[in-house]
C-alpha cells in the first residue's frame, strides 16, 4: 500500500545511513510473522526523510490496520553504493550461480521481476545476458 523503493531508501538511511533500499514484494512473513499489530498503512515517501515516520502514513487507532495482515509486510534490502548499471540482471539467492530469482537494476537499485508473461523466451533473455546458454533457460514461476 504504498511502499516503494523510495520508502525502503530512507528506512535504509534511518537504520544504516545507507542511500540504497529496494522492496521485495516476494514474501511478506519471509522472516516470520510479527507478534505486534500492524499498525502503519498507507504509506508514501518523496525520498527526503531521514526517518520513516516522517513520510505520509496512516496509524491505526487500535494499533491494527484494517484489512493488513503479517503476510503483507514488507521485506527490504538495504545496498552500501549503486552497484550496477542500468539493465543489468542477475539471479539472486539461488543455489548455484545460474538458479535464482532474476533480479534488473533500475536508476542504480536491484529490484525484482514479476512472473506475469514470463515464459521460456524471457528466460533465454536473461541467461544469453549473462552470458549462459540459453538452452538452460527453464523459467519456474512461483506458485499460486
Amino acid at each position: 500500500n504504498g511502499f516503494t523503493h523510495v520508502a525502503a531508501s530512507v528506512v535504509c538511511r534511518q537504520l544504516f545511513g545507507l542511500k540504497h533500499g529496494s522492496v521485495h514484494d516476494c514474501c511478506g512473513n519471509y522472516f516470520g510473522s510479527g507478534n505486534s499489530g500492524v499498525i502503519i498503512n498507507d504509506l508514501t515517501c518523496d525520498g527526503s526523510e531521514n526517518r520513516l515516520v516522517d513520510c505520509t502514513h496512516t496509524i491505526a487507532d487500535d494499533f491494527h490496520a484494517a484489512g493488513c495482515y503479517h503476510r503483507d509486510d514488507i521485506v527490504i534490502r538495504c545496498y552500501h553504493e549503486s552497484n550496477c548499471t542500468d539493465g543489468d540482471v542477475r539471479l539472486a539467492d539461488g543455489r548455484t550461480e545460474m538458479k535464482g530469482r532474476v533480479e534488473i537494476c533500475i536508476k542504480g537499485v536491484w529490484g525484482a521481476v514479476t512472473d506475469t508473461d514470463w515464459d521460456y523466451k524471457a528466460a533465454s533473455v536473461v541467461c544469453r545476458q549473462l552470458q549462459l546458454p540459453s538452452e538452460w533457460s527453464i523459467p519456474l514461476m512461483s506458485p499460486s
